[in-house]
Formats: structure tokens, C-alpha cells, sequence
């Protein structure tokens, strides 16, 4: 067995038999009389453990299970929790996670979408550790085990700071808190040090061999180079290691190509669900990588032969969006909840500090002691349930998700490449034209425009681009738009405009129909390439 072994092998003393085993012929009587009752002598009796030491050997195992946690997993199997991890996941906040759908409200359009961030996070920190195993055994000295388990925590606690419905949460603060830029990253890495203080992990990570640094490095590979600005500047802007191991922020959340951990799980993850469908192997890109000096920093390559299996990926994204993401009626029901969630913020009384100050729902998010209370089903139902007068409009909206009376479809506009058609510059020339029509049953408030947008995720940029590529002999290499483009189906990068209508009176609808085509027509006149279709 290996120093490296961490299993334990179980062995009994021999004294602890009570007789020992003869395999000889002659007691090994398979004649007939033998097997007639009566006929002859009893057999020896079976070797027998004594009872403490089969209690002995439960109370080890039990010892054991403490040091090393196995977790069944339907998309990766077994995978083996370092202890330091452990202790992230046993804590109140990191469980909270698993209140958070991963993919909001697309259970309402797929039903079985109902996983969540715990496992999604539990996948990604597996998936950083098999990536980095490869690394060290491709490259021996390029990493440690401290580096190992540094990029297995930042894979954990990515999205630690995902709010109800995760990316739908982002929406609803940009629309509550005009000019207020937020981002889950961020919130991440507040949650993460709130989870250290509050169930003071620090000596826990002392004991793994982890420093204050080391947090610092498992912060930057979630969030980025945030100490020293963005890393566009020529200087090296990591704190927590140096250029020599820049590939290992190139794991997790890579911000050159995006090809990353955290892509691969939820892809596969979500596709369980969504049953759409995804070619690409990560496993093949994990045995194709390697580790190359590139203007003085340790980068992270792929042989060129795999250019093709990596924009499959991409294209299998595209995919998951298409179809399942921004789904038709799961854009509309993600809709109607920012609608319940706008109507809810200044009336629910659902976050309270000790002093009993009220804090504002699209506020949480500033706070990451009150933030860690909220998950999807505890918003959903505060609303529902709620006995607040003020909270009618927001329960109302709710209500109809549940009865299917959603808001209705009128028209929507494709275009096969980027519009140029912002959505509330699209909703206030729909204002207009209701303005204009004095007769109108329709309110201003009536309409709303939700956009669809899919691409391979760097919007008109290919990111097979960013791609650091070496070939047989060892040369690094990179790929031109124009030698990708050729493999490309072209409506790979899209939007749509889409045309909702909150409610459903017929006469409301059918001046709705009127009020898109006016809009349509005199918004997309002389464009060429622009789909316009009226709904019935």
C-alpha cells in the first residue's frame, strides 16, 4: 500500500477464530450418506468473528467515513470530498444551495429541472480536481497539493452568491436598482469569507496546510484579478500566485475562452434534465491538455487536432439555450416573476436585521447575512402566503403562473446576428404608439419586451479564437476566425424580440397585435434580414 493511500485495510487476528479452516478431502464428505440425515458425524462448525471484534471492525469503519467522504453522483459516479471541503459543505450557508434552482423556472417547461446549485457546485469542485490530477501527472512539480485543493474550493464556492431563480436574480436588481451593477461573483467571494468567520474555518484550513493567501487564490480564481484591476494592463495583477502557475486560473473560471469546469458540469448536468442533447466529452480534453510558457506565463494548451471537438462544444451550448434556457414560455414565466418579484420589493417584510430594520428585497443582496436566508421556494411562498394588502399585485402574478394563465404571446422579430434594438428603447416606442392611439383599451403598462439572445457566449467572437493551441511537435498555434467560420451553422449567433402582453382580454389582444405591427413596421422598414411575425 502507497504513503499515498488513504484507505484503510481491515485485518482480523487469527486468535479471533474460534477454529481454523481444514479444506482437506476428508472433510469435504459430499457422498450421499453423508447428506442423509443422521448418517454419520457433524461437520466442524464455520469460522465465526467474536462479537467485539466485528464491533471493533464497524467502529474503525465508522472512524474512517469521518476522514473521507464518498458522494454518489448521478453525472460524475462517486466522487471523493477532501476533508477541508467537507467542512465548507456542512456548513448552513453552502446548504442553502441547494434551495437555488440551477436553471430558475425552467422546471415549469421541463419538469424534471429541478436540480440545483448544491450538486451543480459538488461537480464542479470534482471536476477541477480530476483536471489538475492530470496536470500533475503530465507536468510533475507544475502544482501542489494545496494548489489542488485551492482549485477544488474555488470550484465548491463559485456560486456561493447566486440569488432565488440564480441568473433571473441578476435581472430583477438591474430592474429594482436602476445603475446598479451586480454580480453573483462578487457576492460569491462575500459569502465565502462570511462562511469562514461564522463557523471559523480558519484553523480548519491551517490544519490542511491552506494560509490567508491561499483564500485570497481560491477568491481570484472565482472572481478574477480583483485586487489590482483587470489583467489587461501588462502587469501581473494575481495576488495569490504567480505567473509561473496562471493556468491554474484558467480552471475553474477561465476568462480568456470560457472553456472551463464549471461549463462542463452544467452542461451535462442541465442535459440530464433537459434531454436536448450534447456531444462533447470533456474527458478527451482533460487527456489532450498540457501546460506551455507563453510570454512568461504557464498557460493552459490543447492539441489542435481537438479545434473541432471544442467548437462542438460551443455549439452544443448554443443548443441548451436555444431550446431549453431561453425556451419561448420560459422566457415569459421568467418574466411574470420579475413582475411578482418589482410588485413584492417595497412590501415584504421578509428580511429583518436584530434592530428590526426592514431591508428591501433587491437589497439582500448587499448583505450576505440577510442573503443567506433567502432561497427559491422561501421567496415564492413568503409572497403567496402573504396576508399584506400591498402584496396583492405580486401574488396575483404568482397565482397565474401556477393556474398557466400566462402572458400572452403578440408577435415577435428574429434576426440572425446582433439587432441593435435595445428593450427598453423597444418598450418606450411601444408606449408611443399607444400614446397615439387615443381609443385604446391598452395601457402603457400592458406591454412588455423580453430578448432572446444566443451565442457560443463572447457574442460575435468565436472563442475557439482564444484558444491556446500546440500541435505534435510541440509549437503553440491559434485559429482565425475565418478558418472556424466554415463549421459554423449561421444562425449561430441570434436574437429575437419578443412581444408580451400582461393581460388577456380579447379586445386587449387584439389592439396588442395592432400595436406590435405599427411598432414592427416602423422600427425594421428597409432592414434587411428581420423575421416579423404576428402571434393569433
Amino acid at each position: 500500500m502507497s504513503d499515498h493511500d488513504d484507505s484503510v485495510v481491515f485485518q482480523f487476528d487469527d486468535s479471533s477464530m474460534e477454529h481454523t479452516i481444514d479444506l482437506s478431502v476428508s472433510v469435504l464428505d459430499i457422498s450421499g450418506d453423508s447428506l442423509s440425515p443422521g448418517s454419520g458425524p457433524t461437520s466442524p462448525r464455520t469460522p465465526r468473528v467474536k462479537e467485539r471484534d466485528w464491533a471493533s471492525f464497524l467502529r474503525r469503519a465508522e472512524e474512517e467515513d469521518v476522514k473521507r467522504t464518498i458522494i454518489a453522483d448521478n453525472i460524475h459516479g462517486h466522487i471523493v470530498v477532501p476533508p477541508i471541503c467537507q467542512a465548507i459543505i456542512d456548513t448552513p450557508q453552502f446548504d442553502r444551495l441547494r434551495g437555488l434552482r440551477q436553471l430558475g423556472s425552467s422546471h415549469y417547461v421541463y419538469p424534471a429541472a429541478k436540480h440545483s446549485r448544491w450538486e451543480h457546485s459538488l461537480g464542479v469542485m470534482h471536476l477541477a480536481g480530476q483536471f489538475i490530477n492530470h496536470l500533475m501527472l503530465k507536468k510533475p512539480g507544475c502544482a501542489d497539493e494545496v494548489d489542488k485543493i485551492c482549485v477544488m474550493l474555488a470550484g465548491l464556492c463559485h456560486d456561493l452568491g447566486h440569488g432565488p431563480f440564480s441568473h433571473l436574480w441578476e435581472n430583477f436588481v438591474s430592474e429594482a436598482r436602476e445603475g446598479y451593477n451586480w454580480r453573483h461573483e462578487k457576492t460569491s467571494i462575500d459569502m465565502l469569507d462570511f462562511i469562514i468567520k461564522d463557523n471559523d474555518l480558519m484553523p480548519v484550513f491551517a490544519q490542511n496546510g491552506l494560509t490567508e493567501n491561499d483564500v485570497t487564490f481560491v477568491k481570484e480564481m472565482i472572481f478574477g484579478p480583483f485586487q489590482l484591476g483587470s489583467d489587461r494592463v501588462g502587469e501581473w495583477p494575481y495576488l495569490g500566485r504567480g505567473p509561473e502557475k496562471f493556468f491554474l486560473y484558467e480552471i475553474v473560471a477561465n476568462k480568456i475562452s470560457s472553456i472551463d469546469v464549471d461549463k462542463w458540469d452544467y452542461m451535462l448536468r442541465d442535459n440530464a434534465a433537459l434531454g436536448i442533447g450534447v456531444t462533447f466529452d470533456y474527458r478527451r480534453f482533460i487527456m489532450h491538455s498540457d501546460i506551455m510558457e507563453v510570454e512568461g506565463r504557464n498557460r493552459l494548451c490543447i492539441r489542435d487536432k481537438e479545434a473541432e471537438s471544442i467548437q462542438e462544444m460551443f455549439l452544443d451550448r448554443v443548443r441548451l439555450h436555444r431550446k431549453g434556457y431561453q425556451h419561448r414560455t420560459t422566457k415569459i414565466i421568467d418574466r411574470m416573476l420579475v413582475d411578482a418579484m418589482l410588485a413584492a420589493d417595497a412590501h415584504l417584510e421578509l428580511l429583518k436585521s436584530n434592530s428590526g430594520k426592514v431591508c428591501p428585497l433587491s437589497q439582500a443582496c448587499d448583505n450576505v447575512v440577510e442573503f443567506s436566508k433567502l432561497s427559491d421556494d422561501f421567496l415564492i411562498r413568503s409572497i403567496q402566503f402573504s396576508s399584506d394588502p400591498n402584496m396583492d399585485q405580486a401574488k396575483g402574478i404568482l397565482n397565474k403562473i401556477a393556474k398557466r394563465q400566462l402572458y400572452k404571446l403578440v408577435g415577435y422579430v428574429e434576426f440572425c446576428g446582433e439587432m441593435g434594438v435595445k428593450v427598453v428603447e423597444a418598450e418606450e416606442d411601444l408606449c408611443k404608439v399607444i400614446k397615439e392611439n387615443l381609443e385604446t383599451v391598452l395601457k402603457e403598462t400592458d406591454l412588455a419586451v423580453i430578448k432572446k439572445k444566443v451565442s457560443m457566449g463572447m457574442g460575435d467572437t468565436n472563442p475557439v479564437e482564444n484558444v491556446l493551441f500546440f500541435d505534435k511537435k510541440g509549437r503553440t498555434r491559434g485559429f482565425t476566425s475565418d478558418q472556424l467560420r466554415q463549421a459554423l451553422p449561421r444562425e449561430v449567433n441570434s436574437e429575437s424580440l419578443l412581444v408580451v402582453c400582461r393581460r388577456d382580454e380579447l379586445a386587449v389582444l387584439k389592439e396588442a397585435r395592432e400595436v406590435f405591427k405599427l411598432w414592427a413596421k416602423t422600427t425594421f422598414r428597409g432592414r434587411k434580414g428581420f423575421n416579423v411575425r404576428i402571434v393569433d
